[in-house]
């Protein structure tokens, strides 16, 4: 917060994947257990907004979702965390938990017909 940081050495591993069929207008992450949508402006209430969009597009794109269903669990389960205030421009990163999206398969299998 005042502009004093701990840097270390580190030496991490990434895998690139170029998805050429796919045009981001953002920038958005993936792990093996959660997709995180990011928004990044000078404003903190606008970089909110950016990530939630970026949520609602990647929940609708994946899943399926209408607006309304992920609108519902987003304020339920997504966790929205700030990730940066120190510079410019401010982030917040919005985690989105895979499993979720398993679970609900899962239940709409075991549903009775």
């Amino acid at each position: 917060m005042a502009l004093t940081a701990i840097e270390c050495s580190l030496t991490p591993t990434f895998e690139l994947i170029v998805h050429k069929d796919v045009k981001l207008n953002t920038p958005m992450g993936e792990t093996p257990d959660a997709w995180i949508a990011i928004g990044l402006d000078k404003d903190l209430d606008e970089a909110m907004k950016k990530s939630v969009r970026e949520y609602l597009r990647i929940v609708n794109e994946m899943y399926g979702l209408t607006k309304q269903d992920a609108l519902l669990l987003a304020s339920a389960v997504i966790d929205f965390e700030v990730s940066q205030v120190v510079d410019i421009v401010k982030g917040i990163h919005g985690i989105i938990p895979k499993k979720l999206f398993q679970m609900q398969s899962e239940e709409a299998e075991n549903r009775p017909k």
